[in-house]
């Protein structure tokens, strides 16, 4: 199995895992702060109380579902990249804020929330994937380039799903844009003979994978 095809496959899982952990807190969530919303009845305290559930639950649910990718794509990296153990908090970041800035705007129906909830991840996406030019000590010219790649990444990723009106279907693709995307752009970030020190030994963890 080429190692493009095992970001791609992990990356789709890990983004509908995001999706449907995340709407599972929300509702934990949402029932934890209902008691106080319906006393106080105040139409405000609700776009809070809808602001709050939809940040908290996406970022449980990016955070939870973003495991798997960030440890497989640290695992089986592109050919030549090798990739740091802080890229798996860094990416875990990304798929959080992505997700929580978008439901943020959205909830309590993340499927509909439209251009504001597309825009609102690219944003926060682009945003955080600040956190891994760092990681990686991309130059300014890479890390421009990165960044022009994250948006577009994290747009698609919300926008599948509101689009694709299939049952886990818009998930899983919007996943794997954001895993092909991130494996496109550490392709042409790093130069063929270009290597990123890892804090431990080890660098072909799966070897066989071509």
């Amino acid at each position: 199995m080429s190692r493009i095809i095992l970001w791609t496959l992990t990356g789709a899982v890990g983004w509908l895992l995001s999706w449907w952990v995340g709407l599972a807190m929300s509702l934990v969530v949402y029932s934890a702060t209902y008691p106080l919303m319906k006393q106080l009845e105040a139409s405000a305290l609700t776009q809070v109380q809808a602001v709050v559930i939809g940040s908290l639950s996406g970022l449980g649910g990016g955070f939870i579902g973003g495991l798997l990718p960030s440890i497989i794509q640290r695992c089986v990296p592109p050919k030549n990249v090798n990739l740091p153990n802080s890229w798996i908090p860094a990416s875990l970041f990304c798929y959080a804020v992505a997700l929580a800035s978008a439901w943020a705007v959205s909830w309590p129906d993340p499927f509909a929330g439209g251009i504001t909830e597309i825009i609102a991840a690219a944003t926060a996406g682009s945003l955080a994937s600040l956190t891994q030019i760092a990681v990686l000590r991309i130059p300014s010219r890479g890390g421009a380039m990165w960044l022009l790649l994250a948006a577009p990444a994290w747009a698609i990723a919300v926008a599948a799903p509101l689009l694709i009106h299939l049952p886990f279907v818009g998930e899983s693709m919007g996943g794997a844009v954001v895993a092909v995307l991130a494996f496109a752009g550490l392709a042409l970030v790093f130069p063929p003979n270009h290597s990123l020190e890892r804090t431990q030994p080890g660098r072909d963890i799966m070897s066989n994978v071509d």
